[in-house]
């Protein structure tokens, strides 16, 4: 198995590179290390006071409370191959939203592994850099693209309370479908395409804003 380095940090993901070239693919328990050490890193929410105990303050990745499970789903996974993606909560200091869902999507380019995270839409609208991932893919019909955009707007309803999509449609080089929040229209997200088929954008717009 091959150690990993940790080379940085960003909003946008985490970035870990192998010592040793190895296959695309990776061994699920260590892919599953790799997105426990990112939500760790990136959510830090539980500090020691000084009595030595810790609690939580803003978010915070506990593995033994929140377990880590990776979505299995042959369309996904048609459209969006060389991903894998793992849901779980994590926990929030504010009693009033006491954990929030979270899909990691794991990718390799070369030989570093990126990961990058969604936050529930119903929690927070910042999604560009994880839908920034997806960009520069082709579907040339229009079919395609619909598929293409569909199994990317259901990371979307994963994660969202009573999530549902709705009034999915073709406007110009776009598709365009809408995301529901309990009953209530939520986001609209909006796929641009080139003419040539290429995914360029992913947009998403809030109702009213």
């Amino acid at each position: 198995m091959s150690k990993l380095l940790l080379l940085g940090l960003t909003f946008s993901g985490l970035c870990l590179s192998s010592c040793a070239k190895g296959p695309v693919d990776t061994d699920e328990a260590q892919a599953k290390r790799m997105v426990v050490q990112y939500l760790r890193t990136k959510y830090p929410g539980f500090v020691k006071r000084g009595d030595g105990e810790w609690v939580l303050a803003g978010l915070g990745y506990r593995e033994k409370d929140c377990p880590l499970v990776k979505l299995d789903d042959p369309e996904l996974t048609k459209q969006l191959p060389g991903f894998s993606f793992y849901q779980t909560n994590l926990l929030n200091s504010n009693w009033e939203w006491q954990e929030v869902q979270v899909i990691v999507s794991l990718s390799k380019a070369a030989d570093e592994y990126m990961l990058h995270d969604l936050l529930s839409p119903s929690f927070t609208e910042e999604s560009c850099d994880f839908m920034a991932q997806f960009s520069h893919m082709r579907r040339e019909t229009q079919e395609g693209q619909e598929r293409l955009a569909r199994a990317i707007a259901g990371l979307f309803k994963r994660i969202t309370y009573k999530g549902d999509l709705r009034n999915g449609h073709v406007d110009s080089y776009a598709y365009v479908i809408e995301l529901w929040h309990s009953g209530r229209h939520w986001l609209t997200l909006w796929f641009h395409y080139s003419p040539a088929g290429l995914l360029e954008r992913i947009q998403v717009v809030v109702p009213g804003k």
